[in-house]
Parts: C-alpha cells; sequence; structure tokens
C-alpha cells in the first residue's frame, strides 16, 4: 500500500473515533439534562405516585430510545437538546459526576432519582433496582480474579453515562480499603487478617445447627508468584470442619520458600488461637467453643513449622522412631515396625533443646528428630497427633508418581517399552468418552510423567484398573495392593471396618515394591503409607483431610495478583474487599432439571423429558458418561430417560442382568462394590432421587482398535486412528490431513490421535479398511504388505520368524495357583506377591471346623437360626475373567450416602443381615471374611432366584393356565390391618420386591381393561375396604397413600400391562382418589337400589 493511501486510512480512522467520542458525550448530556428537567417537574407537581413503567424509562431506557429515535418523546427531547447552552450543560454534568462519586464512597450506591420516588402500592415487596443489580454483579466479577483494577476503571467510565449510580473507580466499588497493616518479617513481609473476620464471614446458621464446636482445618505451603522469580508466597490457609470452602487467614510474601523469621510469622496466629481457646468466639450474642483439628502440611512445610527433621535426616519420619539408611543418595527407611511417636514425647525432645548440648549429647536418638522449638508449642501441645499425612502430596504425588516414574523412566527391568507406552496412553486415551462430570481433568493421552495430582488419584482408584491389565501380572499385582488399601481408606464406609486389612495390603505393597525395584524405592513417602491406616481409623477417611480444597484458593490467589508492584498489598485488599461484599448464607439444594428433550415415543410415563438432571453438586444424565448408578440395594443401573411429575422428577433406567467381580486379588472386588457388568434388561425401572445410593464410573473392557490400515481410491494405503474412519449415505468415508501438511506433522497427528477438524482435513470417499490394530507400531509393520498385495488378514498378519522356544524356569518361591492371563502365557519374570487369598481360604475352613466342633458340643435345645452358615470350600478362581464384553463398575469416592460405620470386631458377635436372611458370624474371623462369606451366599441366592424365575416362565408356557406367579415372602393379600400394611411396605421397600409385586399384580389385568377398572381390580386385591378407609390420596385428615410403597407398585404394574402404549397417570390417580373415597361406605355395606358395591365404586 501506497504511504499516502495508509495516511489517508488513519486519518479516516481517527476522524470516526472523534465522531463516536463525540456523540458518547452528546448522548450523556441529553441523559443528565433529561434527568434534571424530570426531577424539576416532579416537585413542582406535588406528584404522590409515579409508575414503574415511567420510572423505567428515566432510569435505563432514555438513553437507547434517545439514540434510536424510535420514540415520540425521545425526539422531543432532542429537538428541545439542541438549544441548550453547552457552558451550563458542561457545569450540570460536573456537578453530577461530583455527586455520583461522593454518594458512592459515602452510601450503598444507589442513585438519587430513584430514592426521590415513593414506592409503589402494586408492589408488595421491594424489588432491587436494575442499577444496583449492575452494580454488585459488577463488583462479584472484579473479584473472581484474573482482571486488572485498570480494567475495571475503564469499564466504569464507559458504563458511568449510562449508570449514574456506578462510580468512577474501583476503590468506591469495591470498598476498597486505605491502608494494610503490612510488618517486616525476616526476608519478607507478613499481612495477617485473622481467624475472627473469616468466621464471622462464612458461619450460618445451618452450621451452628450441626456443630457444637466450632473446629477448622489449617494449611500452611508455599506457591510461586512468577516464572523465573524467587519471589513466593506463604499463605496461612483456614477452613471449617465439614465445609468445602477455605479462607485466608494471614500471607507471607518474600525471597526463598520459607519464612525464615518463624517465630514473627506465627506470632499472631498463636495469640489469637489462645485468645479463642481460653474466650471462645463470640456469635450473634453467644460464645462458641474453638478449637484447631488437624494441620493439614506437605512434609516440607511440616518440618518447617514442627523444626523437625528433613527428608534427608535419619530420623525424618513423624510418627516413628525408624533410623534411615543412606542408599544410593537417598535416605531409605527400611524397618516399619519400630516405636511410635507420641505428643509426650515430642515435647520431652522439645525441652532438650533448651539444655545447653552437652547435658544431652549422649542421649542420641531423642535429639536427632527435633532440631529446634517450634512457635506453635505456645498453642498446641498435640505436636504429633494433629498433623497429617497428607494424602494429596505423599500419596498421590509422592508414592504413586514414583511408582509411575519407574515404570515409565526407569532403567531397570521393570521400565515399560514403547509399545506398552503407547497402548497405555491410548487406552487412557479411549476413557475420556467415559469419564463422569465429577473429575475436573478427563483422562486423555499421556506424554510424559508429569501429571497433576487429580490425574494422578483417577488413574490410581479408577483408570488404572483397566490401563494397567495388560502389564507384567506380578507388576499389576503390586498396583492392584496400593490400589485396594487405598480405595478402602479413602471409602467413608470401609476405612473403619477393613482398616485392619487396608494396613496389611499396604505394608505387603511395600515390601513387594522393595522386591521388585529396590531399596531406593523406599523412601520418606512410601514408609510414611505404613501409619495411614491409623491415621484414617482415628481421623476419618482420607479426603478428609487431603490437601487439595486448599491448593484450588492457592491458584486464585495467584491469578489475582496483576502485577509485581505490591503484590502483597494486593492480595490483602482483594480479601478485605471480599469481606465487605459476602454474605453468609446457604440457597436450600433443589433438584434442577436441565437440557428437554424430544419426548421419546416409547415413554410410557406421560410428563416433560429431561436429559440431565443436577441434584446436591451432582450431575445424573442420560449420556454415557454421567448415566450409570447404584441402588440402595446394590443393583446398579444405566440411567435412560428423565420425566418430570408432580411429585419430583421420576429417573427411568435399565440395570445390568449379570453382576461378577472384576478382580480376585487381594479381595473380591464385590466387597468393595467394583462389578464387572454385562448386557442390561429390556425392562425399565421407575425411580426416585432417594432410591439411588451414589453414581458410578462405568469403563469398557473390550478390546480397542485404535487404528486401522485403509486402502483410498487412487490404491494407496495408509495406517490412520479410527476416528477417521465414519460413514455417510451407507459408504465408509476417511479424513485425512490436507496437501499443505508437513510429513512430520501428519505422522504427530496420526500417532496422537489428533481431531479430525473439518477446515484441515479432506473427506475421501469409497475406502476400504483392510484390517484393524491395537497399535500403530503393528499396522505400520503390516502397512508394506498391504501396500504389495492390498490383502491383510488376520491370519495372514506380518509376524516374526519362529525362534526356539526357550526352556522355562520357574521359581520356587511362587507358589501361586492363579492361572495367567491369556496374553501372558508365561510366567512372570519379577518377584510375585503374597497371597492373602490362599490364607484367607484356610482361615474360613478352620474356622467352619471350628464351628462344626462346638456346634456338635451345644445343647440341641439352642435356635437353629443363630448358626453361622459358612461354605466348605471355596472355588479358587484366576485374577481376571476374561470376557471383553464386560464393562467394569466403580462407584465414585466421596458419595454422601456412604457412612462410616462405628461398630468393630470386638468380643461381641456381629450380625449382618442381607435382604430377607439373617446370618451371624463369630467375631473371630475379620470383616473381610464376612464379607466374603456373605458375598458367596448373595451369588448363590440370586442364582437360585434366576433359576425360579426361568422355571415360572417354562411352566406357564407349557401350562397357559398358570398365569399367577407369587413372589417370595410378599404378605396376604388383601392386606386386612394397619400392621400388615406396614409389613407389606416393609416388604416393597426393596426395590426387587417391589418389581415382582408390580408384575404379579400385572396378571390380573388386561390391556383391553379401561385405566379406570385396572385401577379399580388391582385395589380390591391388596386393601380391604376396612383398611383402605383409613387412607386418602394426600393425607388429609387420614393417612397419605400416594406415598406409599404399595402406590409405587401399583402404578408399576399398570405400566407393565400398558408396555405398548401410553398412560395417563392422572386418570389412574383420579380412580385411586375415587376408590378410597367411597371405601367407608363399601366397609357399612351401604349401596344404591339396584347396585353392587362389591364390583365396582364408580356407582356411588
Amino acid at each position: 500500500m501506497d504511504p499516502m493511501d495508509r495516511k489517508t486510512v488513519k486519518r479516516r480512522f481517527e476522524r470516526e473515533a472523534i465522531r463516536e467520542s463525540n456523540k458518547r458525550v452528546r448522548t450523556a448530556e441529553i441523559l443528565l439534562e433529561w434527568n434534571r428537567r424530570s426531577r424539576n417537574q416532579a416537585q413542582e407537581d406535588g406528584c404522590d405516585r409515579v409508575d414503574s413503567d415511567e420510572e423505567s424509562d428515566r432510569g435505563l431506557g432514555e438513553a437507547e430510545d434517545v439514540g434510536n429515535g424510535n420514540n415520540s418523546n425521545a425526539e422531543e427531547q432532542e429537538n428541545e437538546g439542541e438549544g441548550i447552552d453547552v457552558q451550563a450543560m458542561e457545569g450540570e454534568r460536573c456537578r453530577e459526576a461530583e455527586s455520583n462519586s461522593s454518594r458512592s464512597s459515602e452510601s450503598d450506591g444507589s442513585d438519587d432519582n430513584f430514592n426521590d420516588l415513593p414506592e409503589s402500592d402494586n408492589e408488595p415487596e421491594p424489588v432491587q433496582h436494575p442499577n444496583n443489580y449492575v452494580r454488585e454483579q459488577l463488583s462479584e466479577w472484579a473479584l473472581c480474579g484474573g482482571v486488572s483494577m485498570s480494567k475495571v476503571d475503564d469499564l466504569l467510565k464507559r458504563l458511568q453515562p449510562i449508570h449514574q449510580n456506578l462510580p468512577l473507580s474501583y476503590k468506591t466499588l469495591l470498598k476498597t480499603p486505605r491502608n494494610v497493616h503490612v510488618v517486616d518479617c525476616g526476608n519478607g513481609s507478613l499481612w495477617y487478617y485473622g481467624i475472627a473476620p473469616q468466621l464471622h464471614r462464612h458461619l450460618t446458621q445451618e452450621y451452628l445447627l450441626r456443630h457444637d464446636v466450632i473446629a477448622i482445618d489449617i494449611n500452611i505451603d508455599s506457591v510461586p508468584l512468577f516464572n523465573k522469580s524467587s519471589t513466593n508466597f506463604v499463605p496461612i490457609l483456614g477452613k471449617l470442619v465439614d465445609s468445602s470452602e477455605p479462607f485466608i487467614i494471614g500471607i507471607f510474601c518474600g525471597t526463598g520458600s520459607d519464612p525464615a523469621d518463624l517465630d514473627t510469622f506465627l506470632h499472631n496466629y498463636v495469640q489469637e488461637v489462645n485468645n479463642l481457646k481460653s474466650n471462645g468466639f463470640q456469635y450473634e450474642e453467644k460464645t462458641w467453643k474453638f478449637r484447631t483439628r488437624h494441620y493439614i502440611l506437605d512434609q516440607k512445610a511440616r518440618a518447617s513449622i514442627k523444626c523437625v527433621k528433613g527428608v534427608r535426616g535419619y530420623f525424618c519420619c513423624e510418627k516413628c522412631t525408624v533410623k534411615g539408611t543412606d542408599y544410593m543418595n537417598r535416605m531409605c527407611l527400611l524397618n516399619h515396625d519400630c516405636q511410635l511417636r507420641t505428643d509426650e514425647n515430642f515435647i520431652d525432645m522439645a525441652s532438650l533443646q533448651m539444655m545447653p548440648r552437652s547435658e544431652h549429647f549422649e542421649d542420641t536418638e531423642i535429639d536427632r528428630h527435633v532440631i529446634g522449638i517450634s512457635p506453635l508449642l505456645s498453642c498446641e501441645s498435640k505436636m504429633v497427633s494433629k498433623f497429617r499425612l497428607d494424602s494429596m502430596h505423599m500419596v498421590y504425588k509422592g508414592v504413586f508418581l514414583r511408582w509411575f516414574e519407574f515404570l515409565w523412566s526407569g532403567h531397570g527391568s521393570y521400565s515399560l517399552g514403547r509399545r506398552q507406552k503407547q497402548d497405555i496412553s491410548l487406552k487412557l486415551g479411549s476413557f475420556r468418552p467415559f469419564c463422569p462430570s465429577d473429575f475436573n481433568r478427563k483422562p486423555f493421552a499421556i506424554k510424559s510423567e508429569k501429571l497433576k495430582a487429580t490425574e494422578l488419584r483417577r488413574i490410581l482408584l479408577y483408570d488404572g484398573l483397566v490401563v494397567f491389565r495388560k502389564l507384567d501380572k506380578n507388576i499389576f499385582l503390586n498396583f492392584m495392593l496400593l490400589h485396594t488399601a487405598i480405595y478402602i481408606l479413602c471409602s467413608p464406609k470401609y476405612h473403619k471396618t477393613l482398616n485392619h486389612e487396608a494396613d496389611r495390603f499396604i505394608r505387603a505393597f511395600v515390601n513387594h515394591a522393595e522386591n521388585l525395584f529396590g531399596k531406593q524405592f523406599i523412601v520418606y513417602n512410601v514408609h510414611s503409607m505404613i501409619h495411614l491406616p491409623s491415621e484414617c481409623f482415628d481421623h476419618g477417611p482420607l479426603d478428609t483431610f487431603g490437601a487439595f480444597p486448599y491448593e484450588n484458593l492457592l491458584g486464585k490467589i495467584k491469578s489475582q495478583v496483576t502485577s509485581r508492584y505490591k503484590p502483597l498489598q494486593q492480595i490483602a485488599k482483594r480479601e478485605m474487599e471480599k469481606v465487605n461484599k459476602s454474605e453468609n448464607t446457604v440457597k436450600p439444594e433443589k433438584p434442577l432439571l436441565q437440557m428437554p428433550s424430544v419426548n421419546d415415543p416409547h415413554e410410557q410415563l406421560v410428563g416433560q423429558q429431561y436429559k440431565k438432571i443436577r441434584f446436591r453438586k451432582t450431575v445424573l444424565s442420560v449420556k454415557k458418561a454421567d448415566s450409570c448408578c447404584a441402588l440402595q440395594d446394590g443393583t446398579i443401573i444405566c440411567i435412560t430417560n428423565i420425566v418430570s411429575s408432580e411429585n419430583g422428577p421420576i429417573i427411568v433406567g435399565k440395570r445390568f442382568a449379570e453382576m461378577s467381580d472384576y478382580y480376585q486379588y487381594p479381595i473380591c472386588s464385590s466387597l468393595l462394590n467394583v462389578y464387572k457388568v454385562k448386557q442390561l434388561e429390556e425392562r425399565s425401572f421407575y425411580l426416585t432421587l432417594e432410591d439411588i445410593s451414589h453414581k458410578c464410573y462405568l469403563m469398557p473392557l473390550d478390546t480397542q482398535e485404535f487404528y486401522a490400515v485403509v486402502v483410498f481410491t487412487d490404491q494407496s494405503c495408509q495406517a490412520i486412528p479410527t476416528s477417521w474412519l465414519d460413514e455417510e449415505d451407507g459408504q465408509l468415508i476417511a479424513f485425512y490431513p490436507k496437501t499443505f501438511w508437513k510429513d512430520h506433522k501428519v505422522r504427530k497427528a496420526i500417532e496422537n490421535c489428533a481431531n479430525r477438524n473439518p477446515d484441515t482435513f479432506d473427506k475421501h470417499w469409497n475406502v476400504r479398511v483392510l484390517h484393524y490394530y491395537n497399535s500403530l507400531i503393528v499396522a505400520r509393520n503390516n502397512l508394506k504388505k498391504a501396500e504389495d498385495t492390498s490383502s491383510l488378514d488376520s491370519e495372514n498378519d506380518v509376524m516374526p520368524p519362529r525362534r526356539k522356544r526357550k526352556r522355562e524356569s520357574f521359581d520356587s518361591t511362587d507358589n501361586s495357583d492363579d492361572s495367567d492371563d491369556d496374553e501372558k502365557k508365561t510366567r512372570s519374570k519379577h518377584p510375585a506377591p503374597p497371597q492373602f487369598q490362599k490364607a484367607l481360604q484356610q482361615k474360613i475352613k478352620n474356622n467352619h471346623i471350628t464351628q462344626q466342633t462346638s456346634k456338635s458340643r451345644e445343647s440341641p435345645s439352642r435356635s437353629p437360626s443363630t448358626v453361622g452358615i459358612f461354605p466348605h470350600d471355596m472355588v479358587e478362581c484366576d485374577l481376571f475373567e476374561d470376557d471383553d464384553s464386560w464393562s467394569a463398575v466403580t462407584p465414585l469416592r466421596g458419595s454422601g450416602s456412604n457412612v462410616a460405620s462405628t461398630s468393630s470386631a470386638s468380643d461381641t458377635d456381629i450380625v449382618k443381615k442381607f435382604g430377607r436372611t439373617s446370618v451371624l458370624v463369630k467375631s473371630t474371623l475379620s470383616q473381610a471374611e464376612h464379607m466374603t462369606m456373605l458375598s458367596i451366599q448373595m451369588e448363590m441366592r440370586t442364582k437360585l432366584e434366576r433359576m425360579e424365575r426361568m422355571l415360572s416362565t417354562v411352566m406357564r408356557s407349557v401350562k397357559p393356565s398358570q398365569k399367577l406367579v407369587l413372589p417370595k415372602d410378599i404378605p396376604n393379600l388383601p392386606l386386612q390391618t394397619q400392621e400388615e400394611f406396614d409389613g407389606n411396605e416393609n416388604f416393597l421397600a426393596d426395590s426387587a420386591n417391589r418389581s415382582d409385586t408390580s408384575e404379579y399384580l400385572a396378571t390380573f389385568i388386561n390391556m383391553n381393561m379401561k385405566l379406570k377398572d385396572q385401577t379399580y381390580t388391582i385395589l380390591r386385591k391388596c386393601l380391604a375396604d376396612n383398611l383402605a378407609s383409613q387412607y386418602n390420596w394426600k393425607g388429609r385428615d387420614k393417612k397419605a397413600f400416594c406415598s406409599t410403597n404399595l402406590c409405587s407398585a401399583l402404578f408399576g404394574a399398570i405400566l407393565d400391562c400398558n408396555k405398548n402404549s401410553q398412560v395417563n397417570m392422572a386418570e389412574v390417580e383420579g380412580a385411586i382418589k375415587e376408590w378410597l373415597k367411597y371405601a367407608p361406605k363399601r366397609a357399612s355395606g351401604y349401596k344404591k337400589p339396584g347396585q353392587d358395591l362389591s364390583n365396582s365404586s364408580s356407582t356411588l
């Protein structure tokens, strides 16, 4: 472009900018004059009421009407404005801006134009003004982080001509304090805000009703502020117990990772904690007791705050007195049965630090752990029992990441090859569509061992069960030991009942890992896992004292720092602004239906259908990622539809017909609610949200074929991902990068299975797939043969030449009787882990013999219902049953329905009840053995019931007159008394019994009958008239029938009978109301002349 043309364009843009600026100024001037004249007119007329529409027109809508010129009043004002004195207008505008600024800094920001108007009689409740709403939303947006205050100022200046109540500065909008008290602290500065102001902000009435004592957890960690800078934040964070939102107590900012002056850093905190503990916390004219529950820190912070040895010290363990060994430049802790440390012992060691070195020099073991006097000793006496072993840093980023790094980038015989890494990465990436929305980070193909803590947790507890399945058998069993132990400790249900088993599995994992990877693997984090079971037994599940909530807050703190100028003051002001804007109220949680869908014509329920429902931070959807959940009775279903009704949302789902154990080592997976499921039933279940126990993670087990060798129309062959294949109009098409792509980028896209982009990919028609492969390496090896022959069969694939079979050598220490997987016919070259299952079986057998002997010696008058039932023999199973059509189901940890059990195995007997069978288990067995035997009994009972149903089906086909199949243990019908009705309700509380009863009742009606007659027939079968007289539909002056399980069974029977047509549930409800209404007259024998009340109540 010519330089003159550039100048011309530049001038044109400058003129347009000046013109737009003049328009905005002119609009603001007209608006100010309109407001001034409106106020004067209102004062002269002395009007007492102003219509709400006129009020709105003078506020938000005036500028738009003036600018568009669509309103006649706006046109008149614009014409009047042409004769206004510009100098007078400028003075008025300045006075208005000054008055608005002063009002914003002194009051709550309300506009005088609307405060002068009287309240309307049509509004019984005060309605928030739109300008105030805009102001509040801007305040919340500015405090979210990630936006500089200069941008907020610029936005306020742009909005102020239209919204008069907005200030011109963010300081007035957010009520920013002028001064921040910061003290020097050695190598940096410290801002201490305090615990009490944050408690006033976060405490709610709901929290105080559930707690008698205000207890908080404390976290101290460091976070770097900028790249290539030594400036760090070390915040002191707190969190109310049973709350998920942490808060800031104080922040240190300086060079280095830790404060050099620890006494100054903790001085204000120690003083406030002592004050709150002695005097209590004043809240709403009441004094509440205060205490600190846990200190949740990583190892480096714990060593600094407690003044103890770090990970390189010989006596670095905080829970026991083990002495480390320096091995391969690492401090290895190999002894796992040393004496435990106590709070009193820690205080004694700290008191010795005040003595001269010569007086306690000979006591070499005591003075080597504590190296100083911690300031926390002034307010805390439990320096051992109150400091938790953080699961995030120790388990996920410590032990499991170390285990994964040894495999991914190690140099021993255990390290993974390139093909194994690729298979694991692709398998993990294939789980992305199946991963529930509860996980913040979805699975993706692994490119390195650098993973986030949330990703490591998901892989350890869920994905690893399937992803690591093809590893060497003994390496995978080592992973299973770690997975099972951590899964038990994370569970609110099992962390106490199976705590002893978790301790055995962790010790077996540590010992087996030492044999696999060497002594260099057993460092501080690995050794400290030995103490995790006792931590969880005393203080709750593992996730209750994790650092994940605090790490999230650290990220938000870092995002609020917008410049390098006084970062500590920036965070301090933002935090005090939040306190000024906060409202400690809790909104009631209600189910929220989302994404309305087109009504399914096959759905029998009448109502609006939805695809998603959100309740208590949990999302249930018809999509495969969020559709799997478990019911209260243990049944696993997949949601197929969500229907809205008057009584609440109805979940429609189908259950899996077959469920079995996914693994057998170290314990049966069914004990932890981990199953292998198969084949959804055709019959649908209708449930409420109360019937759902927890959400599940459904992972496919079938072999994924990620790559395919494809022949294009020009007879060229290429190995491409299967995600690049599609079908249109019955023809197979393939997507391939366009010609401008470079070769190395195309190879990288194929290796990473990149998403196909229609803008950069060409569509190729009439392609032909020669073969599918799991691995890209195998596909490329067979690609050359495909180019020569244009044919690939599974038995003609390129195979390496036959080699002479090596003589197998068997390890005498491997006594495993489990069969190997089909893919691995040879024995593992790595040492095998200990076998728990055989010892468990032998213990059960021995206990069975003891029970038989004791039974023969007891008196024959003993009740047979108290006899323990134990299997004589247990079938020894392989680790997996290879069937690729199954899916693994794992319940998500953290479900609110799983409540920790407070009972433990003691000298008394433990009675567990499963369905209709009560089994007495003697306390000589552990909880895992109880559950193993009971799971076998449950499996036997399930098989017997299935055979009984099959036999009933066969009998009905052979003998058509045999129509009625009476459910097992169903009460006698019709019900006569209230006691029988209550017993029937308990029977129908089980969803399986309710489903069977619905099928049974459906046999008394047929589709040719009207819905009203069907309802009457079932009600006469179920209820006697004298009992029905005590009920009506909603329970007004009587008992409510709509909330009973019998009502649900009745609806289910009608739906089963009318499967091929839609059912108007309102008509059924009306029939129930009418039948119950005339039940007293039928019970008294009343009838109209010539009519019979025994057949129907419609005649009344």
